[in-house]
């Protein structure tokens, strides 16, 4: 059974991100999410959520109780285009403005409670001039302590930084094409997908020189369509637990999971989960063969992938593809972001209609 729960915030909701909770620092009922909101004659800002619920741990029930608080807002220094959290204590924001924001999460009583801008980094060297929007962000996964963060945008290049933020690290080449996702496949790994329908793989310890997937012997994008060139990727995210597996979305609504060890096959059928670009594309924690996507057409879908009998990644080609909405006509606006709690049981959805959306199944 399924069960959605809205809360209004006044502003457009640009990204929500839920925080990832060290052991035991606070009760199992309750969940925190950030959220950069801007437009509505207010400023930009990002704020921090308390959502609480006796009953969203229990599998079965519907969180009647289920309520989302603001705890605390922070304002935000241009247009939040990405977001990401860094550990429960610091989260980053790439900006318009071409620079990175660092926060801090206060604690009170134990819990999160305050935020606090502490520093902005230039993705750019001054004398380079302006780098134009920071478009994404990622943070090095597997690295206890003093993890990297990469940040990508419309110029083409990937700069690396101190995730405590205190100085860019490297910075690589500018590619010829704008930089719209990007993830961390390892700790040694940097995928980024591009507006010319482009998957780059970098290596961190030299940047280079990226590999270029998705493109075939004629240099015509695989991802592509029969009337246009290249269709734009927006979006990637890679598998919770298997880094050979990558998911997209793309300008024309579509999602596909690639298997990167297969180059020559490395492409499950598009799958049109929707009637517009593709904002956000998430792999369930927990069921790693449904994907997750929201839209600019104002709905999020899961995609599932029927699963065969041998469960390799390459049979995902034959596999029978299933794409169910989640959220219903959301408002007539777009659904900008989505995340999963850590647990997989709860979604939530931002929007330029002003609310924050919580998808719960059972």
């Amino acid at each position: 059974m399924e069960f959605q729960t809205n809360t209004p915030v006044n502003q457009r909701v640009q990204k929500v991100r839920w925080l990832r909770p060290a052991a035991r620092s606070y009760g199992q009922q309750e969940l925190y999410l950030l959220a950069g909101l801007s437009g509505n004659n207010q400023a930009d800002k990002v704020a921090l959520y308390e959502c609480t619920s006796a009953s969203v741990q229990s599998r079965g029930a519907a969180p009647l109780d289920f309520s989302a608080t603001a705890k605390a807002v922070a304002k935000h220094p241009g247009d939040l285009l990405d977001m990401a959290c860094i550990d429960e204590a610091t989260f980053a924001t790439a900006t318009s403005e071409g620079s990175v924001h660092f926060y801090n999460i206060a604690k009170e009583n134990g819990r999160p409670g305050s935020l606090h801008h502490v520093t902005t980094i230039p993705t750019s060297p001054a004398e380079r001039g302006s780098s134009g929007p920071s478009t994404c962000l990622a943070v090095q996964p597997n690295v206890a302590n003093a993890p990297e963060l990469a940040v990508a945008g419309e110029d083409g290049r990937v700069t690396i930084m101190r995730a405590d933020g205190a100085c860019v690290v490297d910075t690589s080449a500018t590619h010829s094409m704008s930089i719209t996702g990007l993830t961390w496949l390892s700790s040694s790994q940097i995928l980024a997908a591009t507006s010319a329908g482009q998957l780059l793989l970098y290596d961190r310890n030299d940047l280079r020189k990226p590999v270029v997937l998705l493109y075939n012997l004629g240099l015509t994008a695989v991802w592509c369509s029969d009337d246009d060139l290249s269709t734009g990727i927006n979006t990637v995210a890679v598998h919770p637990s298997q880094i050979n597996k990558v998911a997209a979305g793309d300008q024309r609504g579509r999602v596909a999971v690639w298997d990167l060890r297969a180059r020559q096959l490395a492409f499950s059928e598009f799958t049109q989960a929707h009637s517009a670009p593709v904002w956000e594309v998430r792999f369930h924690p927990l069921h790693s063969d449904q994907l997750i996507s929201c839209s600019d057409d104002n709905t999020c879908c899961i995609t599932d992938w029927a699963r065969s009998h041998d469960e390799r990644f390459s049979s995902l080609l034959q596999h029978r593809q299933r794409v169910r909405p989640v959220v219903h006509q959301l408002s007539t606006m777009s659904a900008n972001s989505i995340d999963y709690s850590v647990t997989g049981q709860v979604l939530a959805c931002g929007s330029d209609s002003g609310q924050l959306l919580f998808y719960f199944e059972s």
